[in-house]
């Protein structure tokens, strides 16, 4: 009986079967994820990037004193 079940249609198509499911399953969830969190990680960045600002330098000690600190000046365009 055990040779017969190693050749069982129906098990070998469910096992085939389940394990496509699971990778679907996976990869939609996954992805999905991945889009929620990148639209939520761009709101972050945008937040961040438009409080970045020269504006802010009302002296040249200002700038000094910002030296190290300021390593790039970045502005959000869509």
């Amino acid at each position: 009986m055990a040779i017969l079940d190693e050749y069982n249609i129906a098990k070998i198509t469910e096992e085939s079967l389940l394990a496509t499911l699971k990778e679907n399953v996976t990869n939609n969830i996954v992805n999905r994820m991945v889009v929620e969190f990148k639209e939520k990680a761009e709101e972050e960045v945008k937040k961040e990037v438009e409080r970045l600002s020269i504006d802010a330098v009302e002296t040249f000690r200002d700038l000094a004193e910002m030296r190290d600190e300021v390593k790039v000046y970045c502005e959000w365009k869509e």
